[in-house]
C-alpha cells in the first residue's frame, strides 16, 4: 500500500488497490476501486472502469494508520491515458 503498483496485462476482471502510484498498461476490460495518492495512469488499455476503493479486512485500520493513505486527497477519478493527450474525457 505505501509504494507504486503496477499491473499488466489485466482481462476480464476487477481489482481492489490502494497505492502511492498506480501504472496500469495493456489491459481490457477491468474495475479498478482505487485509493490513489497520485494520478492512476493507463496505456494501451480499452474497457477501464474505475470506482472509489470500498474494502474491509482485519487489519485495514492499521494499514490506513501505518500508510496514511487514507489521509489525503484521493485522486481515484483522475484517470491519465497516455493514449488520449487531448482535452475531452479519454474514451477509455
Amino acid at each position: 500500500m505505501s509504494g507504486a503498483s503496477f499491473v499488466n496485462v489485466a482481462k476480464n476482471c476487477e481489482i481492489h488497490m490502494c497505492s502511492h502510484q498506480i501504472r496500469i498498461h495493456n489491459s481490457e476490460n477491468v474495475s479498478f476501486f482505487l485509493v490513489a495518492k497520485s494520478n492512476p495512469i493507463i496505456e494501451h488499455c480499452n474497457d477501464m472502469r474505475f470506482g472509489l476503493y470500498d474494502c474491509t479486512y482485519s487489519d485495514l485500520e492499521q494499514n490506513q494508520i501505518d500508510t496514511q493513505l487514507f489521509q489525503i486527497n484521493n485522486l481515484w477519478n483522475n484517470i491519465i491515458d497516455f493514449n488520449w493527450l487531448r482535452q475531452d474525457k479519454s474514451p477509455n
